[in-house]
C-alpha cells in the first residue's frame, strides 16, 4: 500500500481535491518541507476523479513586479499577453481542464496573492464559471492567521494537520512487512513500532530496517538518527510536529535531538500496555471461564468475596472481577504448581506495567513463554473456534464400577480416552483435556471411558467442547447380579455398595445437567 492511499493521507487530499473543483480556488496549509509525494497525489487523484491535469510551479520564482496570472499562463506555453485580465485567464481554452499547483510566494508578494484570489473568486461566482482553470496554492510558512484569513477571502482552507491515525500507521508498517504478530513478542514488537513512528513515514520505514531486537528496544536506533540529522526544533510548520490522535506527538528522533529523550521509553511504555495488557486480561479471562461454576459460588451476590487490604474491604460479587492473585488464592486446589507460576509471572507483568516500568527485551520474551504455555491451558472464551465441525462428539460414559463401560467404549468408532474418579491429580487432568482437545481439533469423535458420578466432573468436561458441538451421555449398567459373579466377598460389598449409589443419584445422571448441548442415552442392561 502507498503512504497516499491510506484512509487517513488519502481522505485529505480527496478532501482538498474535491473544494478545488467545486471553488476553483483551494488552500492547502502545508508543513515544509512538502509531505513527499503529496503534489504527486494530488494530481493523481485530480485526473482520476476529474479528468483535469496539473501543473506545478514555485510560487517563489514569480517576480513580485511581474503578473502572477501571466506567469501561470507561460507555465502551459501560453503568451502572456494573451491574458489581460482575471476574467481572460478563466476565459482562455488552453487551461479550462488545468489544475495550477503553486507552492508558496515570496513574503512581499501578500497583497498580490491576496489580491488574486478575491478576484478569481469574484470572477467565477458572477461569471457563473464552473471549468477550470482551478489554482491550489500551498500557503508558505510564516504566515499569521490573519493573513491566512486575508488569503482565504472566505474560502475554506485545509491544514496538514492531524491527517495520519494509528490505523493509518498500522497498515503502512503491514504493508512495509512489519505484520504477523503470532505471539506475544510479535504483538509487542509491532505495537513499539507503531507507538515510536506515530504519523511519521520515515520512522516507519527506518524501523522496517531495524532488527527485531532493536523494534522492541529502539533507544540506540533513536539515538543515532538524533546524531545524524541536524533536526530544527520540532514545530508543525517544520514537519516534525503533528496530532496523532488527540495529542500533539513530535518526531521522536528530532525530540530526542532537543533534550526529549524521555519520549522514548514513555512511548515504548505505552506499546507494552497496548500489546501486553489487553493479552494477559485474555487468560484472566480464560480461567475464570474455565472455572466459572466454581468462582460462582465464591463471588456472587447473595455470597460476595470479601477482599480485604489493609483497613480497606473490596467486595466483589461477580467472578469476571476477579484479579490474578484472587485466581490463585481461590484456585490453589485444582490449578497446577506451573500454572500457579505462570499467574504469578502474568501478575508481575501487570503490576510492573501499572506502575509505568516498561519490560526488558528478556523479559518479554519470558512472558511470551508463560503466554504460549498458559493459553494452550486454558481455552479462549469461544473454544474451538478453528476446529473443523465435522459432526465429531464428545461421549461421557456414566456407570458404576462393573457396567460395561470400557467394553462399550472400545467397540465404538471414536478415540478413547480412559481415566479414573480416583485420579485427582491436576497435572493427570491437564493431559487428559490436552488429549480431548486434541482428538475433538482433529474432526475426531473422543470417548471418556470413566464413571463421571459427579456434576462438577462431568461440567468441567463438557466445557472443553464448543456448544455447537453435541456432547452425549451414555449411561450404562448391568444387573447386580451379573457384575458381583466371580467377585469375592470383599469386592461384591463395595460393588454393591457402589450399584446402589448409582441407582439412589440415577435421575441425576439422566438429566444432562441442563446442558443444551448434551444429549443422554440410556443404555443400561433391560432399559
Amino acid at each position: 500500500m502507498e503512504w497516499w492511499q491510506l484512509s487517513g493521507p488519502a481522505g485529505y487530499v480527496s478532501t482538498v481535491v474535491d473544494a478545488l473543483i467545486q471553488h476553483g480556488v483551494a488552500l492547502a496549509e502545508c508543513p515544509r518541507p512538502l509531505s513527499r509525494g503529496l503534489v504527486v497525489a494530488i494530481a493523481a487523484r485530480a485526473q482520476r476523479d476529474h479528468v483535469v491535469s496539473s501543473v506545478q510551479m514555485s510560487g517563489m520564482e514569480i517576480p513580485i513586479s511581474s503578473s502572477i496570472v501571466h506567469h501561470l499562463a507561460r507555465a502551459l506555453g501560453a503568451s502572456g499577453l494573451s491574458i489581460g485580465s482575471v476574467s481572460d485567464f478563466l476565459a482562455h481554452p488552453d487551461f479550462s481542464n488545468t489544475v495550477f499547483i503553486v507552492d508558496g510566494f515570496q513574503n512581499d508578494a501578500m497583497s498580490q496573492w491576496s489580491a488574486l484570489i478575491r478576484a478569481l473568486v469574484y470572477e467565477r461566482r458572477n461569471a457563473r464559471h464552473e471549468n477550470g482553470p482551478y489554482l491550489l496554492l500551498l500557503t508558505p510558512p510564516g504566515l499569521s492567521n490573519e493573513n491566512l484569513l486575508r488569503l482565504a477571502a472566505g474560502m475554506p482552507r485545509h491544514k496538514q494537520l492531524g491527517i495520519v491515525s494509528a490505523s493509518d500507521t498500522q497498515a503502512f508498517a503491514g504493508a512495509l512487512g512489519l505484520t504477523g504478530p503470532s505471539s506475544l513478542t510479535g504483538s509487542v514488537r509491532l505495537s513499539t513500532v507503531i507507538e515510536i513512528a506515530a504519523w511519521s513515514r520515515d520512522l516507519i520505514e527506518a524501523a522496517s530496517q531495524w532488527s527485531e531486537a532493536e523494534q522492541l528496544a529502539p533507544a540506540t536506533q533513536i539515538a543515532a538518527l538524533a546524531s545524524r540529522n541536524a533536526y530544527p526544533f520540532p514545530s508543525w510548520e517544520n514537519g516534525l510536529v503533528d496530532l496523532w490522535g488527540a495529542a500533539a506527538v513530535p518526531h521522536v528522533a528530532a525530540a530526542w535531538a532537543h533534550g526529549f529523550e524521555a519520549e522514548v521509553p514513555r512511548r515504548v511504555w505505552a506499546a507494552q500496555v497496548k500489546a501486553v495488557l489487553p493479552s494477559l486480561d485474555l487468560i484472566r479471562r480464560a480461567i475464570v471461564s474455565k472455572y466459572l461454576r466454581r468462582l460462582s459460588g465464591i463471588a456472587s451476590p447473595q455470597n460476595p468475596y470479601l477482599k480485604r487490604r489493609g483497613t480497606h474491604t473490596k467486595k466483589i460479587t461477580n467472578p469476571w472481577d476477579l484479579e490474578f492473585y484472587d485466581l490463585e488464592i481461590l484456585l490453589a486446589a485444582v490449578l497446577a504448581p506451573d500454572e500457579i507460576n505462570g499467574l504469578r509471572a502474568l501478575r508481575a507483568t501487570r503490576n510492573k506495567l501499572a506502575h509505568g516500568i516498561s519490560l526488558a527485551v528478556d523479559e518479554i520474551a519470558a512472558l511470551d513463554s508463560w503466554w504460549i504455555k498458559l493459553t494452550e491451558r486454558f481455552p479462549p472464551l469461544v473454544p474451538g473456534w478453528q476446529w473443523p465441525r465435522t459432526g465429531q462428539k464428545l461421549i461421557l460414559t456414566i456407570g458404576p464400577p462393573q457396567a460395561g463401560k470400557s467394553t462399550w467404549a472400545i467397540g465404538q468408532d471414536a478415540t478413547v480416552i480412559a481415566s479414573s474418579d480416583s485420579t485427582t491429580s491436576s497435572l493427570a487432568d491437564l493431559d487428559r483435556d490436552a488429549r480431548i482437545r486434541s482428538a475433538l481439533e482433529k474432526g475426531t469423535s473422543v470417548i471418556i471411558d470413566d464413571r463421571h458420578l459427579f456434576v462438577d466432573g462431568r461440567l468441567d468436561l463438557v466445557g472443553l467442547a464448543p456448544r455447537d458441538i453435541d456432547v452425549e451421555y451414555v449411561v450404562l449398567d448391568r444387573s447386580i447380579e451379573d457384575k458381583v459373579a466371580g467377585l469375592e466377598t470383599r469386592a461384591q460389598a463395595k460393588v454393591r455398595k457402589a450399584h446402589e449409589q448409582f441407582q439412589a443419584n440415577l435421575a441425576h445422571h439422566l438429566s444432562g445437567d441442563g446442558q443444551i448441548n448434551v444429549i443422554v442415552r440410556d443404555l443400561r442392561s433391560g432399559s
